[in-house]
């Protein structure tokens, strides 16, 4: 795959899935807090990070592939990167 194509998908991906993503981290950065806070709030925040039957696993799991998507395209990106850049300075 061309740098310009993969900068394009990692780009759109990244858009997309970093919603999710931040939803995520968001409510578990909540939760973590309920619990050394001995609290409980309650509500969604809950229902959005552990529940929601069949759409609460295909959001976890578009948030999980997500993040390897853009873990793994960023890496890729990196190593052409640095791979030109080594070729430039010899």
């Amino acid at each position: 795959m061309k740098e310009v194509q993969l900068r394009k998908w990692h780009r759109n991906v990244g858009i997309t899935a970093g919603v999710f993503i931040f939803l995520q981290a968001l409510t578990g950065v909540v939760l973590t807090i309920e619990d050394l806070l001995g609290a409980y709030w309650g509500g969604i925040v809950h229902s959005i990070h552990r529940q929601y039957g069949l759409p609460g696993h295909i959001y976890r799991l578009v948030s999980g592939i997500g993040l390897i998507f853009m873990v793994v395209t960023g890496l890729w990106l990196w190593s052409m990167v640095h791979s030109r850049m080594s070729k430039r300075q010899k």
